[in-house]
């Protein structure tokens, strides 16, 4: 679950993934850039999310996938 006031690399030192860090240094120098990424940078880094995704839910419950898929919370207010 993302932390209020972190950024997207601080909050991916706390996810148990060796990827993520990578992926969010990937992510801001693409989104932050000088230029708009090319179409097989963008297919790359979306390829190597969704394994890191498939990674990381191997080791859980489907109910618990779903349950995560599907939250609500960034809809409540605070």
């Amino acid at each position: 679950m993302p932390v209020s006031g972190l950024t997207r690399r601080e909050q991916s030192v706390l996810i148990a993934s060796t990827a993520a860090p990578g992926l969010a240094r990937r992510a801001d120098s693409q989104v932050f850039g000088p230029a708009q990424p090319a179409v097989s940078a963008a297919e790359s880094f979306w390829r190597a999310v969704d394994d890191e995704r498939r990674a990381l839910s191997a080791g859980v419950s489907r109910r618990r996938r779903i349950l995560g898929a599907l939250s609500l919370r960034t809809f409540w207010r605070r």
